[in-house]
């Protein structure tokens, strides 16, 4: 069994002593269906390996492995995506390690919204093994390793505008060449071919393609063809668009800028109406942006008596609502349609 002792990491305990077969089961409340980042605070004892998975309903959401080489008690971060339904959850995390202990894990909304950038290893599901590992591209991200002929990894995107899209995918082999195509339902839309870069075959590179995409929620997958293909990210741009600002530029994400304040809005995507909710925030100054970084409304928010953002008669597609409080700022990305 577990005990916990103080972490020597921050001022707080850690559970420690975990062995092979361990769980720690947590109730939390999910506040939107989507993917999710988690972060876990680890570290080993000695002689110990930090290995886990994260479970609902005896269903595996991820698994995760400290790969980093670190000394005892060192700790580090171990990062794994996964899929969560709006509503109350039983997650139990469960050890298939021995002799680690965990001081905190977080959880945070990932935005898989198209145009945008995506994190390869940010799949909902799989099919067929797909390793995640430390990619050793610039960035210091982890990518999927390799993609079988046959595997298969999905992604739940919202696509702002239907329209042509000009893929990026960020790819290496080890091989002489590799291949793997991206799906939506059954209908192909490309094939991504890539060939070993001669001078470095461990240097990453960038491969481009289009596709026609339809607007809304959709699942696209990406299923091997050739094994061999290493993916760190992927990134689609709207062709025929000047300004994808909202979509591309890191200050417009969906992350929060300034101090955390948790700020959501609901229901996303909507029919018109947005409620906002910004804990601890009595007052703010609200702006809304389209697609094209044009400003389409703005107004006081006043928790009281002023939290509802209406949209009706505004054309369907992405919008960001940006906060303004006391020097800090918060904003959120919303997809409007019927």
């Amino acid at each position: 069994g577990v005990t916990t002792a103080p972490s020597g990491d921050d001022d707080t305990d850690a559970v420690v002593g975990i062995q092979h077969g361990d769980y720690l089961n947590y109730e939390v409340t999910v506040e939107q269906t989507g993917m999710y980042k988690f972060t876990y605070r680890v570290a080993r004892e000695r002689g110990g390996v930090v290995a886990f998975s994260l479970k609902q309903n005896d269903e595996v959401l991820h698994y995760g492995k400290l790969l980093k080489r670190t000394k005892v008690d060192e700790w580090a971060n171990v990062e794994a995506y996964a899929y969560l339904e709006e509503g109350d959850q039983t997650l139990r995390l469960q050890s298939i390690g021995r002799k680690w202990k965990l001081n905190w894990l977080a959880a945070e909304a990932v935005d898989m919204s198209v145009p945008g950038q995506i994190e390869a290893e940010a799949f909902a599901e799989s099919a067929g093994y797909v390793p995640v590992l430390p990619s050793g591209d610039t960035d210091e991200t982890n990518a999927i390793s390799f993609l079988r002929k046959g595997a298969s990894v999905a992604y739940p995107v919202t696509v702002a505008q239907a329209g042509t899209y000009s893929f990026t995918y960020r790819v290496r082999t080890v091989r002489n060449k590799a291949s793997f195509r991206l799906q939506l339902k059954d209908k192909t839309l490309h094939t991504v071919k890539v060939k070993r870069v001669k001078k470095d075959p461990f240097g990453w590179q960038e491969v481009s393609a289009t596709a026609e995409l339809p607007a809304g929620s959709h699942t696209l997958r990406l299923v091997g063809q050739q094994t061999g293909g290493s993916i760190n990210w992927w990134r689609a741009e709207r062709n025929g668009n000047e300004n994808t600002r909202l979509a591309n530029d890191p200050s417009m994400s969906n992350a929060v800028l300034g101090l955390d304040a948790e700020f959501s809005v609901y229901p996303n995507p909507t029919q018109g109406t947005v409620h906002l909710s910004l804990p601890g925030i009595d007052q703010a100054s609200i702006d809304v942006y389209d697609f094209q970084g044009r400003m389409v409304q703005s107004f006081k928010y006043n928790r009281a008596n002023n939290d509802v953002v209406d949209l009706q008669g505004l054309p369907e597609g992405l919008y960001m609502i940006r906060a303004k409080s006391e020097g800090q700022e918060y904003q959120r990305r919303i997809l409007l349609q019927e």
